[in-house]
């Protein structure tokens, strides 16, 4: 913008102008409004809004709080609750699903604005598998033994097709025929044999 006076000056006055973006007026979940993931899982998109003013420009700088419900299935956010908007208005969080299965809301609020943004989630059920092995403390060499292997699932889904995998010393022989049904040797053979080796540390004597 330039002004000049009358009789004209030679050098007009110049005014360098620039129109900012006004109060917040609306805010929209633009990414992530509905997904769901595990639980214990990030969520894979953020969930992301776009604020602007009365007159649908975007306003930046504006300071987004997100809510997710204090009890029951929800999410956490591990860089923390609040998210400010960049040079496009858009602000967003990452969102992990807690341990509890099920379809909830969060919300998405800033200052100025009575209607929040909603986002539609859901922690799907995961297997939770854990295993305990069981045996004997002293056994006899040459004689079978046997291992008690005890699993339970503590996670809202079952876990169909699972392999239960245990570590057999070294020392043992794997017998396919006297283990129980399904039960079968890493390499698909009856026996497995796995020698070991033993080695004697002496310690050093000044002469």
């Amino acid at each position: 913008m330039t002004t000049t006076t009358s009789p004209a000056a030679t050098t007009p006055a110049v005014f360098t102008l620039t129109n900012t973006a006004g109060a917040p007026d609306a805010i929209a979940a633009t990414g992530g409004a509905t997904q769901s993931a595990p639980v214990r899982a990030a969520f894979a998109a953020p969930l992301e809004v776009t604020i602007t003013d009365a007159y649908g420009n975007p306003k930046p700088g504006a300071i987004v709080t997100f809510s997710a419900p204090s009890s029951g299935a929800s999410a956490t956010f591990p860089a923390g609750t609040t998210a400010t908007t960049n040079a496009q208005g858009k602000a967003s969080v990452t969102a992990i699903a807690n341990g509890l299965a099920g379809s909830y809301q969060v919300t998405a609020a800033v200052a100025g604005v009575a209607t929040p943004a909603v986002f539609n989630l859901t922690n799907t059920g995961a297997p939770e598998l854990r295993m305990n092995v069981e045996a004997a403390s002293q056994v006899i060499a040459g004689t079978p033994f046997a291992y008690r292997l005890r699993y339970t699932n503590q996670g809202q889904a079952a876990a169909p097709g699972a392999t239960l995998r245990v570590l057999v010393p070294q020392v043992a022989t794997i017998s396919s025929t006297e283990s129980a049904p399904g039960w079968t040797c890493a390499d698909d053979t009856a026996t497995v044999e796995r020698p070991v080796t033993y080695r004697l540390l002496l310690p050093l004597v000044a002469r």
